[in-house]
């Protein structure tokens, strides 16, 4: 199983890198070695160690718990979203940042179906329209008390960046081949509860 592994990750690897650049020297750079060290641990000689994994999953957006839950029968994996920089927005910006390229690096596929099973309106299908998408920022930051709300979305500044973000996580879901949903019955309710909650 741990052979499995450790092809599966880089065969992952291999798919994701920049267009045009080999492997080898891809590795080399980000992890700083020489290419023969690289070359071990292609050919399985060497496994990667727990630091390299951690750092190459991070710059190609590979998710790690995907690749070992593959190996694993009876297992659910989940996504935290953990804040990972000090700054708030930095670390909803990475959020939204990973979700777009996951689903960006799925869209072509013929056989990519998306399923979602939700309580609340799913982000994607807002997350291009200016004033729902920074009420969503809004409980976002309440939620992890970082940062004092504004009393008006009018008022609320946002990076181009985020704007932009949330603009291409639109999009690229929308290319996606198929989605489902399945919804609570009060999926509007509950979301109509938590504007009335934040304006209030």
């Amino acid at each position: 199983m741990k052979n499995n592994i450790a092809n599966e990750l880089i065969a992952e690897m291999k798919v994701r890198i920049p267009k045009g650049q080999n492997l080898a020297t891809y590795l080399t750079d980000t992890l700083c070695m020489g290419k023969e060290a690289v070359y071990r641990r292609l050919r399985g000689e060497v496994v990667f160690t727990f630091d390299e994994i951690a750092l190459l999953s991070c710059r190609l957006g590979i998710s790690i718990d995907q690749i070992i839950g593959n190996h694993l029968a009876n297992r659910v994996t989940f996504d935290l979203n953990l804040l990972r920089a000090q700054n708030p927005m930095e670390s909803y910006y990475e959020i939204i940042d990973r979700y777009q390229k996951i689903f960006d690096y799925v869209k072509s596929d013929s056989s990519t179906e998306i399923y979602t099973a939700s309580n609340l309106l799913p982000f994607t299908l807002y997350s291009s329209y200016e004033y729902m998408s920074k009420f969503r920022i809004c409980r976002w930051i309440y939620q992890n008390e970082h940062i004092k709300t504004p009393n008006s979305l009018t008022d609320m500044k946002i990076e181009d960046r985020i704007v932009n973000a949330h603009k291409k996580l639109s999009e690229s879901v929308r290319q996606c081949q198929k989605t489902y949903f399945i919804w609570d019955t009060n999926i509007f309710y509950s979301f109509i509860k938590r504007l009335n909650t934040l304006l209030a």
